[in-house]
């Protein structure tokens, strides 16, 4: 069944994966489809700077106890 279900979805990823379909295919695309692949990888980075920086706090918060914890989550 697994097999069947990759067959049918469109393997553009695995495609683009390795590096020499990368760059048979580089001259096709234009620019526009760039510069929407480069800000969803900024967007995808951007979103684990958050979690990274929410788990940092938590960790934070934590490590000392939880009367200081309360103040801390009142400056933030």
């Amino acid at each position: 069944t697994i097999d069947t279900g990759r067959a049918a979805a469109p393997r553009t990823s695995e495609f683009r994966e390795s590096p020499a379909a990368r760059q048979t295919e580089a001259p096709d695309t234009s620019p526009a489809i760039q510069q929407n692949a480069r800000s969803e990888k900024q967007h995808l980075r951007h979103q684990a700077g958050i979690f990274q920086r929410k788990d940092c706090a938590m960790r934070r918060v934590t490590s000392f106890g939880m009367e200081s914890a309360e103040a801390y989550m009142a400056q933030v």
